[in-house]
């Protein structure tokens, strides 16, 4: 593999609809390496997806919890990257123009702010609330959340970012940011993006925050919609549903989706949409099954 490149996630069935148009959207401006970390339960379906699409397929073995399991994974991805300098990207995103300059720069890590959110609001403060009770010998977990919800810090979203780790290495500040997890995990709800807004605000070296452009809200993003280059459908805002949320994101993820129906992307028409129940209870889903 080459030094630089993209990775994405998967685990189980939920995604994995989202997981393609997100691949097919990157693949409209970028043609560099990409590889898909799959953790199982899918079916077989991920590695269509990867051979479709010119990505790397490799497995990764997950630590299995009651709930949040996705979340607590993110934080390890790091082990099993290819590349020197990788840019992870959610599966639930729309690649909507060139990231060639999310790889540029001397930061170690690169983080994404999330729109107009500040830590020290709602709801972003009572995410961070839940650790008040967390232990971890990586941090004073109690000081640093008092901190973060009492300042008004970027609210840091994970669903988009960058970092520096060769194959084999491991950086003091990716190990504290799986350590930190790992003791939220179970406990408290967004471990990894929690985690990771309060070793930023304890310090991070290396580390650049930047606007939403690369990792926008189609509700509460800053930006002009020409401008960004990554939309994240957080909270299945990829589809309008039944009671009319979500339209913002759908009018947005919706069109990739149909191209990818339209060409049967990795025989899409045979196994979507899996698990992904908000898809089909979407009012679109339902015209184009009618």
């Amino acid at each position: 593999m080459t030094e630089e490149g993209v990775i994405y996630f998967n685990i189980n069935k939920k995604c994995l609809v989202r997981l393609l148009v997100s691949i097919y959207s990157l693949r409209r401006f970028y043609d560099g390496p990409v590889a898909l970390l799959n953790a199982g339960g899918d079916e077989g379906i991920a590695a269509i997806i990867a051979n479709a699409l010119n990505v790397y397929f490799d497995t990764m073995e997950v630590k299995k919890l009651r709930k949040h399991t996705a979340y607590n994974a993110k934080s390890s991805v790091w082990r099993c990257t290819p590349f020197d300098r990788t840019v992870f990207i959610d599966a639930d995103t729309v690649v909507s123009g060139p990231i060639n300059e999310l790889f540029l720069g001397d930061a170690e890590l690169i983080l994404t702010a999330f729109g107009e959110w500040r830590s020290n609001g709602r709801p972003y403060k009572k995410r961070c609330l839940q650790w008040s009770d967390i232990s971890c010998d990586r941090l004073n977990v109690q000081e640093t959340v008092n901190l973060v919800i009492n300042h008004p810090y970027y609210a840091i979203n994970t669903g988009v970012f960058r970092f520096d780790c060769e194959p084999g290495e491991q950086p003091k500040f990716l190990v504290d940011w799986e350590s930190l997890t790992n003791s939220g995990a179970g406990k408290c709800a967004f471990t990894d993006e929690v985690a990771m807004q309060l070793l930023y605000v304890a310090g991070i070296p290396e580390v650049q925050v930047v606007s939403d452009m690369w990792n926008a809200s189609p509700i509460y993003t800053q930006h002009d919609h020409s401008d960004v280059r990554i939309w994240h459908m957080h909270g299945s805002k990829h589809v309008t549903r039944e009671n009319g949320r979500g339209w913002q994101g759908a009018n947005i993820w919706w069109p990739l989706f149909q191209e990818v129906w339209e060409h049967n992307v990795a025989d899409v028409r045979e196994w979507a949409p899996m698990e992904d129940k908000q898809l089909r209870r979407s009012l679109a889903w339902k015209v184009l099954n009618s």
